[in-house]
């Protein structure tokens, strides 16, 4: 995180006055946009190992939302919270904006859970402090596609040179053959 989100003192304590709300607001629209099929099998339990999606987006709606309360985070802090959010949206190959969309969600979450106490001053300041989530979102985002890329490519490349490998093999036992000794193909 390149400085602290911008929200003043009184707006930290109202948003960490009512975290759990939020945290469960905001983890309710980010469920919600998903398609019904997914919705279901999503729903069924955040235990990391029956269902490791949900318990990511558990943690890392969480640990944002620790950060937007924080008036200070350490550098890297940002990323690494944003990340786990981020690798699931890239791996589930959601587009770059419905992956960091989901952070706007936040927006309306906080809205909703701060209710009238939430001056068009708070609006203003949540909003900036969402797009700024948002642009770090994308960052990671891209991080995540990127790495994803890289691992595909290794396994591409890795499956031309086991079929050369092969090739090269065959090729070899055919010459062979052409000699007048015979070799086994397979």
């Amino acid at each position: 995180m390149r400085a602290p989100l911008p929200l003043d003192p009184a707006l930290r304590e109202a948003l960490a006055a009512r975290r759990d709300a939020l945290v469960a607001a905001w983890r309710e629209r980010v469920l919600a946009s998903y398609p019904e099929e997914a919705l279901r099998l999503l729903r069924r339990s955040p235990d990391p190992f029956s269902n490791p999606v949900v318990h990511r987006l558990h943690e890392a709606t969480a640990a944002i939302v620790d950060l937007l309360i924080l008036p200070v985070a350490a550098p890297g802090d940002l990323a690494a919270a944003l990340d786990p959010l981020m690798r699931v949206k890239a791996v589930q190959s959601q587009s770059a904006s419905e992956a960091a969309g989901s952070v706007l969600l936040l927006k309306r979450a906080a809205a909703d859970v701060l209710g009238d106490a939430c001056s068009p001053r708070d609006r203003a300041a949540i909003d900036e402090a969402c797009d700024a989530l948002m642009l770090a979102a994308f960052d990671a985002y891209m991080r995540c596609r990127d790495e994803l890329h890289a691992i595909r490519l290794r396994d591409v490349r890795r499956r031309v040179a086991v079929v050369l490998e092969r090739f090269a093999g065959t090729a070899t036992e055919e010459a062979a053959a052409d000699d007048g000794t015979r070799v086994p193909l397979g």
